[in-house]
């Protein structure tokens, strides 16, 4: 491929799709990514960039669409960079997401011979998310509220947004209402969080500089205009001197079936609350009978642990961050769960004090960041784990440490089981299940 090529039209006919959400297409030998697009699809494309191994085009015409496209519920959708696959049949959005998790143990853990499940599809394909984080800015001297555009801080306004949960959708509308009363325009930034029946909402409002009685004052303007909104973290970034504090009541009480959760504003949560139950449900099928001793990596404030605690003789999590930390106390002592222990370390650090103790452990339960867990792998044989259950949003850094396990560690896969926790994008959950053989 030529660079003066680079700005040049050209025809495509999608094949596929790609983790990061695009149509992947061929052009004179090179792959090429172009948003928008659904298999099947014949684009018209001009080319934007060039790696050194694939093509970035952009979709100037759909000449003939696929039989997978559907028309998007969303008015900002390509746009907002909040989704990407609106416009493809939420079935075919289901199959490419199995593929996807396939093609990356294929091809980046260079496994086979194992079982993949189909991915098991969201429970409510829209108004899903519990969890959503806009944007501000204040351009043209007045507010601006919504999401960056795919890869830019180009911001686009939104008022509904078809994937948040019907109260985030009524904060959305009174953030809109409160920011043309109170004229602040130090406030870039709003996490909002609702419960699992959407009947509270608590939110982390982010300024840029000022007065926290000021800013406390603006929330209580905010809460008459919402009165949903419980409570609030009230963070002021300003430089060498950020200050936060809490006002009215920043928690919110989850509650599936039996157990109880307490969370905070800023503790991690599945954003698809009704996915996570069946989430929890895929862990703890996977769980043996008699289990004596449950280690848990990245255990946040128990969202496994709680109900993993019930499997088990006792119950050890990990976790560094102090918020969840504290929550996962709470949230044990509040459920009745004597035999949860939670260590405040590091992944690395909490691994070498259970083995520095010589405590082994019947299962080892892994929910990591997008990064995965490569970096505590080695430590796995110390605590001779008969089984590993790894819960993984990002199927490339998934399958990089799986196979670590299986080739290096001597593990085997007994299944894989995708699930649709965020419809609508090309983000998938994944339950990994080993034994040791």
């Amino acid at each position: 491929m030529m660079k003066e090529k680079i700005g040049q039209d050209f025809r495509i006919e999608i094949k596929s799709l790609s983790f990061g959400g695009m149509g992947l297409g061929h052009l004179n030998g090179q792959v090429i990514f172009i948003s928008h697009t659904a298999p099947g699809d014949t684009v018209r494309t001009k080319i934007v960039s060039q790696e050194s191994d694939y093509l970035i085009g952009t979709l100037e015409e759909i000449i003939t669409p696929s039989p997978l496209r559907v028309r998007p519920a969303c008015p900002y959708f390509g746009n907002c960079g909040g989704c990407q696959w609106q416009h493809l049949l939420y079935e075919n959005q289901l199959q490419q997401k199995a593929f996807l998790v396939q093609e990356a143990f294929t091809r980046i853990g260079h496994l086979k011979d194992f079982e993949i499940y189909p991915c098991i599809p969201s429970l409510s394909p829209f108004y899903y998310r519990h969890r959503m984080q806009f944007n501000i800015n204040h351009k043209d001297k007045r507010p601006h509220i919504g999401l960056y555009e795919r890869k830019t801080h180009n911001l686009v306004d939104i008022q509904e947004c078809p994937i948040a949960h019907p109260l985030i959708n009524k904060v959305l509308k009174g953030l809109w209402k409160w920011l043309d009363k109170t004229d602040d325009k130090h406030l870039h930034g709003v996490d909002v969080t609702c419960d699992v029946d959407g009947e509270k909402a608590i939110l982390v409002l982010r300024y840029m500089k000022g007065e926290m009685a000021e800013k406390k004052k603006d929330f209580s303007l905010l809460q008459g205009i919402c009165p949903e909104i419980t409570g609030a973290l009230i963070r002021i970034e300003a430089y060498r001197k950020a200050t936060s504090d809490t006002i009215a009541d920043p928690s919110l009480d989850l509650i599936y079936d039996d157990v109880q959760y307490k969370i905070g504003p800023e503790t991690f949560i599945q954003v698809n609350l009704q996915g996570n139950k069946l989430l929890i449900s895929k862990v703890l099928e996977a769980i043996p009978p008699r289990t004596e001793k449950i280690l848990e990596l990245h255990c946040g404030m128990g969202n496994f642990s709680i109900p993993l605690s019930r499997l088990a003789q006792s119950l050890f999590g990990i976790e560094s961050n102090p918020e969840p930390y504290r929550y996962a106390l709470m949230n044990a002592h509040h459920n009745g769960r004597p035999n949860c222990h939670f260590i405040k370390k590091s992944d690395v650090r909490g691994l070498k004090q259970m083995i520095k103790s010589g405590l082994y452990f019947s299962v080892l339960v892994m929910d990591p960041p997008r990064s995965g867990c490569r970096d505590i792998l080695d430590y796995i044989p110390n605590l001779k784990a008969q089984k590993i259950i790894y819960v993984s949003c990002n199927p490339s850094t998934l399958a990089r440490d799986v196979s670590f396990l299986v080739k290096d560690l001597n593990y085997r896969i007994e299944h894989v089981q995708p699930i649709d926790m965020f419809p609508h994008t090309y983000h998938v959950e994944c339950v990994a299940v080993l034994s040791s053989r």
